[in-house]
């Protein structure tokens, strides 16, 4: 197979480059985040593996002193041994043996830049066309959807991290990003973009003091990070009340910083986590640990300032809403843009090959397990996140659970088919996925083939307020639809039952539950 030295791919500036940009078999794969202060790149694993990053580095921004030399040559420059030889070879870098090593691996390099900085994605779109690739530039849309929340000024470095925060740990996401401009963005339960802030960063701060003022002096950011790590290991916290300029600085940016913190997860945590109408699709991995990524150059920081009592680095009050029981697991992450990335990748891949990232019909599914001569039997309950990769979470009937991946779950639902039906009851209630600390009923309708025609001729938003009932091991259950959700693929109506659990009905589900509502209505209490 030959590749040619002159596909290099170029978007025009605010289309998505999906899904042309989708990764081909046997491509390698860099990701590269242009900053305001530095370049942050990575490579990534294949399909197989998720398009996960395997390899991180960061580089200083591009400039003219460069430009004396060749591209490849500063291409060359910028990669890690390992990359290096993967896109030239064991040779010298040069367009000639860039593209042999692409004939001989049958494939192009694939590129994908995430770029608040119109100069570094041009300088690094120039580098990259040296060799034979496909190069894109990463909008919001590839990220979040205009009716997931996505407003077209949020940009795409914050969409790319929430994304990844997402993708790590599920939904709600809160993404503390701390930089020349310190930011947050968060998602609800749905997955839907609540919104975020943003403000100048630690160093703006300090800065905007020593150069509007001729009094104060001007503080480095090894000298704020010299300064924090004597206050860890002395015990004694900035006061509040300080004797020291410098520290009164400090003291006061640092404060500013971690009491909005506080107050933005607390916010979160009470309207990210309310159920209301906004229950948890059964496509998504839920958040349980409310789990809140710090991440950016001043990420350490921040994950100092966010603890409770502020990591020691702040005086605390009794009356401070920092000092009460630690609601939330921070994380530190300095790559959440690449993890997005990957959740992209992945999710588009998936989609050319057939598979989709529609899990959401195995939950509740029944599956089977051979083990010490018996035949163990369970159900799927939830989708969760282990390292980036999606896997099930199996509550087995006798006792405990177990992760397993989407495909072993495919086997053990063949194998319930084949072996385990009629063996043994199901729990009198098996529950859906976990919702918010509480297991909601699954319930299963006969099947029923009647009122297909008036659920596929009418408006599907029409059946919305519609009273519905559904058979469970011959205990009937009423509810009403609450709304229509044609964001996912295949489309879905909310159903919230009487006794206050939800669940999700596809088209077939509908016909199901409006017919057998037909049959019981007489008996409904509502």
């Amino acid at each position: 197979m030959s590749v040619s030295a002159t596909a290099v791919k170029a978007l025009d500036v605010g289309k998505s480059a999906f899904p042309d940009a989708t990764p081909r078999k046997n491509e390698l794969i860099f990701s590269v985040s242009c900053g305001n202060s530095r370049l942050s790149w990575a490579t990534h694993h294949g399909a197989s593996d998720n398009f996960n990053p395997e390899l991180f580095w960061k580089t200083p921004h591009l400039d003219e002193k460069d430009d004396k030399d060749t591209h490849v040559s500063i291409l060359s420059r910028n990669l890690p041994d390992k990359p290096h030889d993967c896109v030239f070879g064991e040779k010298a870098a040069s367009s000639s043996n860039a593209e042999e090593e692409a004939n001989r691996r049958g494939a192009l390099v694939a590129v994908y830049v995430i770029s608040t900085n119109r100069d570094q994605e041009e300088r690094l779109r120039n580098l990259w066309s040296s060799i034979p690739c496909r190069f894109f530039v990463m909008r919001g849309g590839d990220f979040f959807h205009t009716n997931e929340g996505r407003y077209d000024s949020m940009g795409t470095d914050r969409l790319a991290s929430l994304s990844g925060a997402s993708y790590l740990h599920g939904h709600p996401a809160l993404v503390f990003d701390g930089g020349t401009a310190t930011t947050y963005s968060a998602t609800n339960r749905r997955g839907q973009i609540l919104g975020g802030g943003i403000g100048p960063g630690v160093q703006s701060k300090l800065k905007s003091m020593s150069r509007d003022t001729d009094a104060l002096p001007e503080i480095g950011p090894d000298e704020v990070i010299s300064r924090l790590n004597s206050i860890q290991k002395s015990g004694k916290p900035f006061p509040t009340f300080s004797r020291c300029t410098k520290d009164s600085m400090m003291s006061d940016v640092l404060q500013d910083i971690a009491m909005k913190g506080h107050h933005v997860i607390g916010q979160w945590l009470d309207k990210a986590y309310d159920q209301g109408n906004q229950s948890m699709p059964a496509t998504s991995m839920f958040n349980s640990d409310h789990k809140v990524m710090c991440t950016g150059g001043d990420g350490e920081i921040l994950m100092k300032l966010l603890q409770p009592n502020f990591g020691g680095v702040l005086e605390s009050s009794v009356r401070s809403t920092a000092t009460k029981p630690k609601m939330y697991d921070l994380e530190h992450s300095k790559n959440l843009q690449h993890y997005g990335i990957a959740s992209v990748l992945s999710s588009y891949y998936n989609k050319r090959m057939g598979e989709g990232t529609n899990f959401h019909i195995h939950i509740g599914a029944r599956v089977a397990k051979a083990a010490g001569g018996i035949v163990m039997l369970g159900t799927v309950t939830r989708l969760e996140s282990v390292g980036g990769k999606r896997e099930f979470r199996i509550n087995w009937d006798e006792s405990g659970s177990e992760q397993v991946s989407p495909e072993n779950v495919a086997e053990m639902i063949k194998l319930f088919e084949s072996e385990g039906q009629g063996k043994s009851k199901a729990p009198a209630k098996k529950k859906q996925a976990e919702d918010n600390g509480k297991k909601r009923a699954h319930k299963r309708a006969k099947p029923i083939d009647r009122f297909t025609k008036l659920v596929e001729e009418s408006d599907p938003t029409s059946f919305i307020g519609n009273r519905v009932a559904k058979d469970f091991d011959g205990e009937c259950y009423y509810g009403r639809l609450t709304e229509y959700d044609e964001q996912d693929s295949p489309a879905f109506w909310r159903v919230k039952y009487d006794d206050g659990d939800a669940e999700d009905y596809l088209q077939s589900d509908l016909i199901e539950a409006l017919c057998y509502y037909e049959k019981t209505k007489r008996n409904d209490p509502g």
